[in-house]
């Protein structure tokens, strides 16, 4: 049986928005706690991400003192956790309906003057998902498709070493970053334990083009697509990183130690 530790942990409250770390986060089944609670659709209630608008990646959502507060360019705007208005009505997230509210009128028209289109700010309610993989139905926030993102650390160090440069861990979005020494190792657990917290393995994780959009600038640059490209490659896909599920609720920490079965 395997082990390691948890380095690092990110949070992402609204989808396609840059995320942050911190040294501590609640998991719950259907991901962290603040994870893609949120989401951006446009004016037909359909989602917005990065693939469409790759300058999301510059707006930085944080949760503190009960507000969800977004900065961008110097510029911030925030509203209460729990504010919302009118009804609860169905948008999608990829394939999947998904129970959303929207939050503030003053938010909307302060990204839609940023983003130079009409956006509305919702929060998902609730959302379930089928993996395929596992044969069950289950709950997740606003992510691609499974609650949590795990990462090994030999993962991205081979990667930065085939590309010839560092590669900036943001463009793949993981929750957990995990002590490794093989690439990609994380794909064959089955499962992870740090003794509160269980997460059990579905699929690595196949990658879209968001992995190629510099999270600094919004540019797209694609060292990473045409490096995993020749060595990553999954039928017409290309993985990088795993898909987890969680079978409990606690509280994970940078630091904690994990076994992997």
């Amino acid at each position: 049986m395997a082990g390691g530790t948890i380095t690092a942990l990110y949070q992402y409250p609204v989808k396609s928005m840059a995320g942050f770390s911190c040294t501590t986060a609640l998991a719950l089944p259907s991901g962290f706690e603040w994870d893609r609670r949120w989401m951006l659709i446009d004016e037909n209630h359909k989602m917005i991400t990065q693939r469409e608008i790759p300058k999301l990646c510059q707006f930085f959502p944080t949760i503190e003192e009960g507000q969800l507060s977004i900065s961008f360019e110097g510029e911030h705007c925030s509203l209460p956790l729990h504010e919302t208005i009118g009804p609860h009505f169905i948008s999608q997230v990829w394939d999947d309906d998904t129970s959303v509210v929207r939050t503030s009128d003053a938010i909307d028209h302060w990204l839609s003057d940023r983003l130079g289109q009409k956006v509305s700010l919702v929060k998902v309610i609730e959302r379930f998902h089928y993996a395929a993989p596992i044969d069950a139905t289950i709950e997740v926030s606003g992510a691609d498709g499974y609650p949590f993102l795990v990462l090994g650390t030999a993962s991205l160090e081979h990667l930065s070493t085939a590309a010839g440069e560092p590669i900036d861990i943001r463009r793949f979005r993981p929750n957990i970053v995990i002590t490794t020494t093989t690439a990609h190792e994380e794909d064959d657990w089955s499962a992870i334990n740090t003794g509160e917290v269980k997460l059990q393995k579905v699929k690595p994780c196949l990658r879209c083009q968001i992995i190629d959009i510099d999270q600094d600038s919004g540019e797209r640059k694609g060292v990473v697509t045409k490096t995993l490209s020749t060595y990553r490659r999954m039928g017409n896909n290309i993985g990088f990183g795993a898909s987890y599920v969680g079978l409990s609720t606690g509280e994970l920490s940078v630091g904690d130690k994990f076994q992997c079965i």
